[in-house]
């Protein structure tokens, strides 16, 4: 396991390579994709609101626009980081990133589909379909899960241990959890859904299955990389043929 950026051969090994062509397309053009996806549903996508207080907050009151953030952030260290080729930057790439972006892009993705597909009025009603253009949406919630899994297969990252990656995750989804809550019950702000239509068992069940998703999927992203590592890594290549 990695102990620190530092003291770990192989994770400063991986940090001074420099990634393969095909990365480097996939963050320039990832990048450029989430920012102008970002840009264009801040300033064009404007969705009618079921009530005058669901205003407040805008769009950060979604897990969606935190995520799409996210990736946009990530990938844009990742072309940054194309350029200065700086250890420091890559430690902090690769920790958003395998503790935090790959998994939530994943969950944001398999949530959103998994409810659409058992009733679409729950997650993405028909009547805002006219002011949410399609390509908006498989952006924000079928994309990111794409460029997730294609980053994580196409280069090697410095795999943070369990001991240190679980924070970052716990930290993400715990603040965007406490700041759902305190819409709903603060502000009465139910902010999908399914949520209002959910009795305050039901709720606390989804919440808790949520959790439990979450993290199952860090970790089993995690053993994931690990595994990737191990067969596609140049070292281990090298191994093989020797």
């Amino acid at each position: 396991m990695m102990r620190n950026g530092s003291s770990d051969p192989k994770s400063a090994l991986k940090m001074s390579e420099a990634p393969p062509k095909l990365a480097k397309l996939l963050h320039i053009s990832a990048f450029l994709t989430y920012a102008y996806t970002i840009y264009y549903s801040h300033t064009k996508v404007n969705v009618p609101l079921p009530y005058p207080e669901f205003a407040y907050a805008g769009k950060a009151k979604y897990l969606t626009q935190w995520n799409l953030y996210l990736s946009g952030l990530y990938f844009g260290l990742c072309v940054l980081q194309n350029l200065l080729r700086s250890k420091s930057l890559a430690r902090v790439r690769d920790y958003i990133f395998c503790s935090v972006s790959l998994p939530s892009s994943i969950f944001v993705t398999i949530l959103f589909w998994g409810i659409y597909a058992v009733d679409r009025e729950l997650i993405f009603p028909k009547e805002i379909e006219p002011y949410y253009p399609n390509w908006v949406n498989h952006c924000s919630h079928t994309l990111i899960a794409f460029t997730a899994i294609s980053e994580a297969l196409l280069y090697s990252h410095g795999i943070p241990s369990n001991r240190k990656a679980l924070p970052g995750i716990l930290a993400w989804f715990g603040f965007y959890l406490v700041w759902v809550l305190y819409l709903g019950v603060s502000r009465g702000i139910w902010v999908y859904q399914v949520m209002r239509v959910l009795e305050p068992a039901g709720l606390t069940a989804f919440f808790l299955g949520c959790t439990v998703a979450v993290l199952s999927l860090h970790l089993t992203c995690h053993a994931l990389l690990r595994v990737r590592d191990s067969l596609l890594s140049p070292q281990a290549k090298q191994q093989k043929v020797g």
